[in-house]
C-alpha cells in the first residue's frame, strides 16, 4: 500500500539516499518518490490518504465512510454484515472506492463460503500449509488467530524452552499477546510472579529463587493450554436487546475490571465477555481505595465499549461492585470525602449515572479471579469469567437485591465537618505566561500574542494579525506588562501606600521609590540631572524571588556570553534594581549548565622526590633553613611613653623534623643575621 502513495515533490529531498548497484560504479544520490517502509510517519500517511480518498470519492456514502474510518487498521479492514446480500454490497463498494486510488484489496477471508465465491481466487486469503489440521483454516486478524470455518478466535502461543532467569520469564510473558484482556486472570498471576522477582532483587540473568522456580515450572507447563482456547467471535443476534454490564474487584495484588454484553432474543439470554483489564498498584494502599480504583477503571471501560459499539443499540448500562463502601462513596457528595477519594468519585460520577451502580455478591463477581489470578489450566473451564455470573442469564426479578440498610461508612476517608471562620487575603501567583518557557524572548512573544488577543476582544484600536511576528514596541509593552504584574503581586501594599501619598516602607525607604506614569514602581535617587537614559537613572524595582527576575538574570547571562555575577549585576542595573541582587544572581549562575561544565579546575601537578637531606635520620637542626618575618611593632618595656620600634623575627627550621627556633632581630642586616646565627648555634 505504501508504494501506491506518491510523496509531494517538495518533500522528496527528505527521502534521499546514497546507493550504487555494483562496487565498480560511483555512489549516486537518489530520491524516493513513494512512501517508504520503515519511517515512523508512513502508517499515518497511508491511513490519512485512505481517509482523504473516501471523503473525496464517497462523501455521500455514510456506511462506506464508517467502514474506512472505524474498521480500517493500517492496511487491514475487519468488518461484517448480518446478511449475505448486505455483505456482498459491502465487498463491492470498498473495491470500487479503492480502485479509484489504485489500491487493490486482497487477502479476502470470510466465514461464508457463498460470499467468497464472488471474490476472484487470486484475491482470496491463501490458507497456510501446516500439519496441524486446526491451523489449516486459520488466518490472522490484528494479532489473533481467526478460524473462519467455525468463526472463533484463538491465541497463537508456542512456549520456548524453560529458563530460570528474570530476563527469560519476562520475555515469555511478553509473548502472550492479549489486546482485549481476555486472559487477564492468567497475566495477573504471571506478572505478580515478575513483581516478586523485582522485590527480592534478582538480577536479569541470575537464577531465580527455588520457590519462584517451582511456580514458574508449573506455569510454563500449563501455558500451552492458552493456544487451545476457542472464543466465539459472533456475540450479536438479529432483533436482540443488548445491555452492557461491567464488574470490578480488587485485592492487594491488583484491581481488575471486565465488560460483558448481555443479549436477550426473547427466547434465550446469553452473556459474552467483551474485554478485561487489570492494573497492579505501584505502592501499597488500602483495600477500599483499591476497590475505588477498580470502579473507576470499569467506568472508563464501559464508556470505551459504548463508543465502539455504536452500531448496535445498547438499551441499558449497569455497573457492579462487591464493595459496599465504594458504592456508598459513589452515592455521596465529594465535599465530604478526602482528596484521593473525592477526585476519583467525581470522575466516576461524570462517566456514569449513579443510579446504574449495583451491588453484586463476591461469589458472583467474575472479576474476583482476575484480581487474584488464575492458572491457565483452570481458565478454560471458568464459566463465570467467560459468561458472567449466572443471574445475568435469568430474568431481572431474580437479580441480587441490595440491602436497604445504609452501609457502614469508611470514616478514615471522610472529612469531619467543622465550622471554620477564616479571615485572610489570598496571595496572588505569578502570571501563567511566565512559566510557559525558560526562555525570556519566547515568554515575551507569547505575551505579545496574548495582549493582541485581549485588544481584539476588547475592540480597541486595530492590531496586527495575531500570528504576525512581534514588533519592538510590542515587545517593550509586553515586558512592561510583566513587570507591572510582578510588582502587583510582590509590592501590592507598597504601591497602594505610595499612590495614597504615604512614605515608603522601611525596607524600601533607602531607595526612595516612586510610581511613574505607567503606575510602575521605580527607584529614586540623586541622578535626576545626569545625562544618562531614564531607565538607568530610575531602574525598575523587582523582588529577588519573582519568576520574572529569574528569567531576566538567565537571559542577560546567556546573551552576554555567560559572564560572572558582577558583570551580570552591572548589566541588569542599567534597567532593573533587584533586591538582594548579588545573592540571587550567584544562585542562578550556579545553575547554568554550560558554565558548570566549562568551569576551570586547577591542575594538580605531580610533585618530585624530596631531597635526601630532608629524609635522612639525623640529629635535629643538623640541616637548617633560615628565613625572616616581619616587621613587627615592639616596645622595649611596658612603659606608657616608651618608643615603639620595628623588629624582625629570624626563623630557623630543621629540614628533617621541621622543628622551629625563633630569634628577635632589630633589622635585616648581615651582622645581625650572623649574631642571631651565633646565638642559635651557641
Amino acid at each position: 500500500m505504501f508504494r501506491q502513495i506518491v510523496v509531494t515533490e517538495t518533500h522528496r529531498p527528505y527521502q534521499r539516499l546514497l546507493y550504487r548497484f555494483n562496487p565498480d560504479e560511483p555512489v549516486q544520490e537518489y530520491e524516493m518518490n513513494r512512501v517508504t517502509f520503515g519511517q515512523k510517519c508512513s502508517p499515518f500517511i497511508a491511513i490519512r490518504t485512505l481517509h482523504k480518498l473516501v471523503d473525496d470519492e464517497a462523501s455521500n456514502d455514510e456506511k462506506l465512510k464508517a467502514i474506512v474510518h472505524q474498521d480500517l487498521y493500517v492496511d487491514d479492514i475487519v468488518t461484517g454484515k448480518g446478511t449475505l446480500n448486505e455483505a456482498l454490497e459491502l465487498t463491492q463498494n470498498p473495491i470500487t472506492l479503492f480502485e479509484k486510488g489504485k489500491f487493490e484489496l486482497r487477502k479476502w477471508s470470510s466465514n461464508s463460503e457463498q460470499l467468497l465465491t464472488h471474490i476472484p481466487l487470486e484475491h482470496r486469503q491463501l490458507l497456510p500449509i501446516t500439519f496441524d489440521e486446526r491451523d489449516s483454516y486459520c488466518t490472522k486478524v490484528l494479532g489473533l488467530k481467526w478460524d473462519p470455518k467455525v468463526d472463533s478466535l484463538s491465541y497463537q502461543y508456542q512456549p520456548c524452552p524453560v529458563k530460570f532467569s528474570k530476563r527469560a520469564i519476562l520475555s515469555e510473558i511478553a509473548r502472550i499477546y492479549d489486546p482485549l484482556g481476555l486472559l487477564t486472570p492468567v497475566t495477573t498471576d504471571l506478572k505478580r510472579l515478575m513483581k516478586y522477582l523485582w522485590l527480592v532483587g534478582v538480577n536479569w540473568d541470575e537464577t531465580i529463587p527455588e520457590e519462584a522456580m517451582t511456580s514458574w515450572i508449573q506455569y510454563h507447563r500449563e501455558l500451552p493450554v492458552l493456544a487451545t482456547l476457542q472464543i466465539p467471535r459472533m456475540v450479536t443476534h438479529p432483533n436482540a436487546i443488548y445491555e452492557l454490564h461491567g464488574f470490578s474487584d480488587a485485592s492487594e495484588a491488583a484491581y481488575a475490571a471486565a465488560v460483558y454484553l448481555r443479549t436477550d432474543t426473547g427466547t434465550e439470554v446469553k452473556c459474552h465477555l467483551l474485554m478485561g483489564k487489570w492494573i497492579a498498584p505501584a505502592k501499597k494502599i488500602s483495600v477500599p481505595r483499591l476497590e475505588l480504583c477498580g470502579v473507576w477503571l470499569i467506568a472508563r471501560l464501559l464508556a470505551f465499549a459504548q463508543d465502539n459499539l455504536s452500531a448496535i443499540n445498547i438499551e441499558r448500562v449497569t455497573a457492579w461492585s462487591d464493595s459496599t463502601v465504594t458504592l456508598h462513596w459513589i452515592r455521596s457528595s465529594t465535599s465530604r470525602l478526602k482528596t484521593f477519594v473525592a477526585n476519583r468519585v467525581s470522575k466516576i460520577q461524570e462517566q456514569t449515572h449513579v443510579e446504574n451502580w449495583r451491588h453484586v455478591p463476591t461469589k458472583d463477581n467474575p472479576t474476583d479471579c482476575a484480581s487474584r489470578g488464575l492458572r491457565p489450566d483452570l481458565l478454560a473451564a471458568h464459566d463465570i469469567w467467560w459468561h458472567g455470573p449466572p443471574f445475568l442469564r435469568q430474568p431481572k426479578r431474580e437479580w441480587p437485591v441490595e440491602s436497604t440498610v445504609n452501609p457502614i461508612s469508611y470514616s478514615e476517608e471522610e472529612n469531619e465537618e467543622k465550622p471554620i471562620t477564616l479571615l485572610s487575603r489570598e496571595k496572588e501567583v505569578d502570571c501563567r505566561l511566565l512559566y510557559q518557557s525558560d526562555n525570556l524572548p519566547k515568554v515575551l512573544r507569547l505575551t505579545v500574542y496574548w495582549l493582541r488577543l485581549r485588544d481584539r476582544l476588547g475592540k480597541k484600536k486595530p492590531v496586527l494579525p495575531i500570528t504576525s511576528p512581534p514588533t519592538t514596541d510590542e515587545t517593550d509593552r509586553a515586558l512592561r506588562s510583566l513587570v507591572r504584574w510582578t510588582q502587583n503581586i510582590y509590592f501590592f501594599d507598597e504601591k497602594k501606600e505610595l499612590s495614597m501619598g504615604k512614605p515608603a516602607r522601611k525596607h524600601l525607604r533607602k531607595l526612595t521609590p516612586f510610581l511613574d506614569d505607567d503606575h510602575v514602581l521605580r527607584v529614586g535617587g540623586r541622578l535626576g540631572y545626569a545625562e544618562i537614559p531614564y531607565n538607568e537613572k530610575h531602574p525598575l524595582l523587582l523582588p529577588k524571588s519573582a519568576r520574572l527576575t529569574e528569567l531576566l538574570i538567565d537571559s542577560t547571562h546567556r546573551k552576554n556570553g555567560h559572564p560572572g555575577p558582577q558583570t551580570v549585576q552591572y548589566l541588569l542595573r542599567q534597567n532593573y534594581w533587584i533586591l538582594s541582587s548579588r545573592g540571587v544572581i550567584k544562585q542562578r549562575i550556579h545553575r547554568c549548565i554550560p558554565c558548570f561544565r566549562a568551569k576551570p579546575r586547577p591542575a594538580q601537578p605531580i610533585m618530585g622526590n624530596l631531597p635526601s637531606f630532608r629524609i635522612s635520620q639525623i640529629k635535629p637542626f643538623s640541616r637548617t633553613g633560615v628565613d625572616f618575618a616581619g616587621p613587627f611593632q615592639v616596645k622595649a618595656a611596658m612603659i606608657r611613653k616608651i618608643k615603639v620600634t620595628k623588629a624582625y623575627i629570624c626563623i630557623f627550621v630543621c629540614m628533617v623534623t621541621t622543628a622551629v627556633h625563633i630569634k628577635l632581630v632589630s633589622d635585616l642586616s648581615t651582622p645581625l643575621l650572623i649574631a642571631a646565627l651565633d646565638r642559635f648555634i651557641g
